[in-house]
C-alpha cells in the first residue's frame, strides 16, 4: 500500500511541476530544478521502498541525475543571472560530463545483474574491461552451458531503462569449456576467440 501512495503521489508532483514550467515559462530556472531534485530524490526513495538486490545501479543514476540537474540549474545562473553568454568551459559543464560516466557505471551494473540472474548461485560473473564480461558456469555438457548462454543474450536484449530514455543493445558470446584447454588462461584465450568469430560472424 505504502509503495502505491508514493508512486501515485510522485507521479502527480511530476505532473504538477511539469504544468508549472509551461503555465510559468518566466519561472522555468526554480522549476527545471525542482524536476532534476525530485527525480533524484525519486530514485532514491524508490531504492529505499523497493530495496532491490542490487542497489548501485540505482543509486549511480541517482547521482548522475544530480550532477545533470545541478548543472542545468547553475548554468541557468550564470546566463539568466548573471547575464553570461554561454560560458564554456565552466563548472556546469564539469557537472554534465560527470554525468556520462555514472550513468555507463550504473548500465554495467544492470547488465551484471542481468547476466547473474540468468545462472546458478554457484556460478562466477566478472567484468573483464568495457563492456566485455566473463562468466564461469557448472554445466554437465555442451548442450547446457550453451542454453545458458541463449538465457543470457535473450535477457541482454530487453530494453534498458536509463533516466527516462530506452537503452537498446546486442549481445555476443563466445564458449569455452575445461575440455578445450588445461588452464584458465588458454580457457580465456578459446572464449575470447570464440567471441570474436561469432561477432564477426554477426551472430549473438
Amino acid at each position: 500500500m505504502l509503495k502505491s501512495k508514493l508512486s501515485a503521489w510522485f507521479a502527480i508532483w511530476m505532473a504538477l511541476l511539469t504544468v508549472a514550467f509551461y503555465r510559468w515559462p518566466h519561472m522555468h530556472m526554480l522549476w527545471w530544478g525542482a524536476i532534476g531534485l525530485s527525480s533524484t530524490v525519486g530514485v532514491v526513495v524508490g531504492v529505499l521502498v523497493h530495496r532491490p538486490n542490487r542497489r548501485w545501479p540505482w543509486l549511480l543514476l541517482a547521482a548522475a541525475l544530480a550532477c545533470f540537474g545541478l548543472g542545468d540549474f547553475l548554468y541557468n545562473v550564470l546566463t539568466d543571472v548573471l547575464g553570461l553568454e554561454n560560458p564554456f568551459p565552466s563548472f556546469p559543464d564539469g557537472l554534465y560530463l560527470a554525468m556520462y560516466p555514472l550513468v555507463a557505471a550504473g548500465l554495467l551494473q544492470a547488465v551484471a545483474r542481468r547476466i547473474s540472474g540468468e545462472l546458478c548461485p554457484t556460478d562466477t560473473v566478472a567484468r573483464l574491461g568495457g563492456d566485455e564480461f566473463a562468466a564461469l558456469i557448472e554445466a554437465d555438457s555442451m548442450a547446457d552451458l550453451e542454453l545458458a548462454a541463449g538465457r543470457i543474450v535473450i535477457a541482454l536484449a530487453e530494453p534498458f531503462a536509463v533516466a527516462g530514455e530506452t537503452v537498446n543493445g546486442t549481445s555476443s558470446v563466445g564458449l569455452s569449456t575445461t575440455v578445450d584447454a588445461g588452464s584458465a588462461e588458454e580457457l580465456m584465450r578459446q572464449a575470447d576467440l570464440a567471441l570474436y568469430v561469432a561477432k564477426g560472424a554477426g551472430k549473438e
